[in-house]
């Protein structure tokens, strides 16, 4: 009787730890995948960070090179 109600403790307590271990398990993936979403995230900001920053840079110098132009056009108009 003893050894059948031990057998049945030691069942029930391994069946526990497996079901800890697999909650365990499920946690830290949950968690690595909010880890790696989140290293996503920050990949992208800098993307985006450099983009802004090429494109202010791309804007500058169109902006120079539309003042460029329209002095020479002016120049060119008051030449005639």
């Amino acid at each position: 009787m003893i050894a059948a109600a031990a057998a049945t403790v030691v069942t029930l307590l391994s069946a526990a730890a497996a079901l800890v271990t697999l909650l365990a398990y499920l946690y830290s993936l949950r968690r690595a995948e909010r880890s790696a979403a989140r290293d996503e995230a920050l990949a992208l900001a800098e993307l985006r960070r450099q983009m802004v920053i090429e494109l202010q840079r791309r804007i500058g110098e169109l902006e120079a090179e539309l003042a460029r132009t329209r002095r020479r056009e002016t120049r060119r108009r008051r030449a005639r």
